[in-house]
């Protein structure tokens, strides 16, 4: 028995909105080099054989999925499930086979995603929602999924969601699955210094949404919770992102209070800076220290709904960006422009998008300083 060949059709067109070239492999099945390999030939057959099929996939379960692969599998047995379950031999369940290929799909997608990152956002927003859809049907079927390993799904489905909202306006649904999955992956034994930062991200994008001070900072609070007191100080992400919060707090406090958390948001930022951040989140920190001072000089800047939106260090991009970030655009190139001129590769896409933002029509060295930038020659 062979399969329809439109499951085959309809695999390439996604992997093509992926950008992944599925190319035949004849590398070993125990490992994979690139995210279009396909080491078994039933995968690229217009219309396989579902013994060859089912053969293929027993020999790979001990291998390591390119997305290709994974993402091949999973259409064809999806397509195929009342052929398929007749071949599988008597000790593999059709719905417990297909569970496992989804995630392995998912986990697949998910690193490809991570593995383009911010140097290219559209394609990056494009695999994270795909991993996404993966993602949740492998938590709706949690119990398919050993109890150990729970938690990978659930902090992913998560961290996908929140990833994606830097680049692009996550639903209010979103957000609230968002919370709720990467609370849960808490609960299941996720390791908190991950968790906990998108957790309070996943926060602030629903104080965006929803303008709810006292929620924030509840939240906040019962994020912090999954961690010692040390380990959150020592922790730059999770400072940063209560940095963030802060700042959301501050914007709708009167004055007094507003003052209180703009001087706890800075208290954040200097933990996240004496503990040795990762250049991205050193990124960051230099951006949020310019609002800060900001903020000190003129509280009033956090008026109205200024802050809302805003995302850092890649809020340039958002359609629209945040309020405040277009007033301190220039002033935050400004600050991260040495270490674009070093060479770090995200201040100069940073800065080539503040320098875009802040530029008028007639400022054109600005604009051929961004153009320098994102070319990856000295301006």
């Amino acid at each position: 028995m062979r399969l329809d060949p439109e499951s085959t059709e309809a695999i390439e067109a996604l992997l093509r909105s992926l950008a992944i070239a599925p190319t035949r492999s004849l590398q070993s099945r125990l490992s994979s080099s690139g995210s279009g390999d396909v080491r078994f030939a039933s995968l690229l057959e217009s219309a396989p054989l579902v013994t060859d099929l089912v053969r293929e996939w027993k020999a790979a379960l001990g291998a390591d999925l390119s997305v290709a692969e994974a993402l091949h599998f999973e259409a064809l047995f999806a397509a195929g499930a009342a052929d398929i379950s007749e071949a599988l031999p008597p000790n593999m369940s059709y719905l417990k086979t297909l569970h496992t290929i989804r995630e392995r799909a998912a986990l697949a997608l998910y690193d490809y995603a991570r593995e383009i990152n911010w140097r290219r956002p559209v394609l990056f927003v494009r695999a994270l929602a795909v991993a996404r859809g993966y993602l949740r049907d492998v938590v709706g079927h949690s119990d398919l999924t050993s109890a150990a390993r729970r938690k990978e799904f659930t902090g992913r489905l998560g961290v996908a969601t929140v990833l994606a909202a830097r680049f692009s306006t996550a639903s209010p649904s979103e957000v609230s699955e968002a919370i709720y999955t990467l609370t849960e992956s808490l609960k299941q034994g996720n390791d908190p210094a991950s968790a906990v930062p998108y957790l309070i991200e996943a926060a602030v994008l629903r104080f965006d949404i929803e303008r709810d001070p006292a929620a924030l900072l509840s939240q906040v609070r019962s994020a912090t919770a999954y961690m010692s007191k040390h380990d959150y100080e020592c922790t730059p992400a999770a400072q940063l992102a209560s940095c963030d919060a802060y700042l959301r707090l501050a914007s709708v406090a009167r004055p007094r209070a507003r003052q209180a958390a703009i001087e706890q948001a800075a208290t954040f930022l200097q933990n996240a800076l004496r503990n040795s951040p990762d250049s991205d989140d050193a990124v960051r920190a230099l951006l949020l220290d310019v609002l800060i001072e900001a903020c000190r000089v003129g509280p009033e800047i956090l008026d109205g709904d200024s802050i809302l939106g805003l995302r850092l260090p890649f809020g340039a991009r958002l359609d629209p960006p945040s309020t405040l970030l277009k007033t301190l655009a220039a002033a935050m190139a400004a600050r991260i422009n040495d270490r674009a001129l070093a060479g770090d590769l995200l201040a100069r896409g940073v800065c080539a998008d503040l320098l875009t933002l802040s530029s008028a029509e007639t400022q054109v060295e600005q604009l051929r300083t961004a153009v320098d930038l994102r070319r990856g020659s000295e301006p």
